[in-house]
């Protein structure tokens, strides 16, 4: 890293606005307040601030579409003609709407200096770790509810124990693993191994399927390692495999769906009775009622897959629209920071299309924000 790359970041001041919401936008559970049933964040009041300042600036200079908010718009296009056929509210498209927006602003204003967004996102992952230490401290001082520990999740289908599974500053702990998917990448483009190693701590406390996607990357981040490519690989396949065998089943000598799995089938059925269009944003019902291994069921209203979510709500339109964004994302094209992008690929990877077969992560802020950083290392010409 380049000593310029570590002086204080200056410039407009929506460019340093935005750097501030992306350090910001961890904060949610015990910040957010709820209205008309979306959760409001401080990063969400961050951003409008971000976009009046932007605007007049934009006026005055070029307007014109960079093919990546090209691909934006078709996401969004899609969520419209899904709204439009279904009936479905628009609280939706509002929500996609701002996604999109996040990624298109982050591409026009981090273009100036990509590395600042990178120590900004490393910023909030500090916070989120000094989160999840104080989480992991508390809860063996006695403070092991989640409904009186904001900072830990609840155990889910696992066994609960004398263990913390940590959330830290999220809503809960697969959101966080997700997220730090990211911040390990970003922390090992930079050498921080410290950090790094700090990262993967708190990401087993977890127990999240997205350690596969952890490992995935950062075996790909270290493949000048021998044999560390590999075992990423293998230990994402091996999370994979986890999630779709119910434990209960095992137990018993036999093989069953895991809770996950049914909530597959289920949105796969709505996706079949909407192909096209879905079944509306928002308008996706899961409910299944799981077995667990420690007696009694957990009921189960997520699909917990990005494409299949995707498809339910809003058919082959939106699942063609997203993919062809992450593909796009993703292409090989003249870089002014090689390396950089070469470690916001891998963290898309990890995170959005690996974690992202066992989450319904679409509508986090933070993957859409690691979307325009990655458009924001692009050569201007391209």
């Amino acid at each position: 890293m380049s000593a310029r790359s570590q002086r204080l970041p200056s410039g407009p001041p929506e460019f340093l606005l935005l750097l501030l919401y992306i350090a910001a936008v961890p904060l949610m559970s015990g910040t957010h307040i709820s209205l008309g049933g979306q959760r409001l964040l401080p990063a969400d009041f961050l951003f409008v601030a971000v976009v009046l300042l932007w605007f007049p600036t934009a006026l005055r200079g070029n307007l014109l579409l960079h093919l990546f908010e090209v691909f934006l718009l078709l996401y969004l296009g899609a969520t419209v003609v899904s709204t439009l056929v279904s009936g479905a509210g628009y609280a939706g498209v509002v929500k996609v709407f701002y996604l999109v927006a996040v990624a298109g602003l982050t591409r026009r204003i981090v273009e100036r200096s990509p590395e600042s967004a990178v120590t900004a996102w490393l910023a909030g992952t500090g916070a989120v770790l000094a989160g999840a230490f104080v989480g992991a401290v508390t809860f063996y001082l006695g403070w092991s509810s989640p409904t009186e520990n904001l900072l830990l999740g609840h155990y889910g289908s696992l066994p609960p124990g004398h263990y913390p599974r940590l959330s830290s500053s999220f809503f809960g702990p697969n959101m966080l693993c997700n997220y730090l998917i990211v911040g390990a990448t970003l922390a090992w483009y930079r050498r921080h191994r410290l950090l790094v190693a700090g990262i993967v701590g708190a990401a087993l406390f977890t127990f999240s399927p997205g350690l596969g996607g952890m490992a995935l990357a950062l075996g790909q981040s270290a493949r000048r390692w021998r044999g560390a490519a590999a075992l990423g690989i293998l230990l994402a396949l091996l999370s994979l495999g986890l999630i779709v065998v119910s434990r209960v089943s095992l137990l018993e000598g036999h093989l069953a769906p895991s809770g996950r799995v049914l909530t597959w089938q289920q949105a796969l059925a709505t996706w079949v009775d909407h192909p096209l269009t879905g079944a509306g944003p928002g308008a996706l019902r899961i409910d299944v009622r799981y077995q667990l291994d420690r007696g009694g069921t957990m009921r189960m209203s997520d699909p917990h897959n990005v494409w299949l979510s995707v498809g339910a709500q809003t058919g082959i339109l939106g699942v063609a629209a997203l993919l062809a964004l992450i593909l796009y994302s993703r292409r090989r094209t003249p870089s002014r920071l090689p390396g950089l992008r070469d470690a916001l690929k891998t963290a898309l990877v990890g995170a959005w299309l690996v974690h992202g077969l066992s989450g319904s992560l679409e509508d986090s802020r933070h993957l859409w924000v690691l979307l325009g950083m990655l458009a924001a290392t692009e050569d201007r010409l391209t």
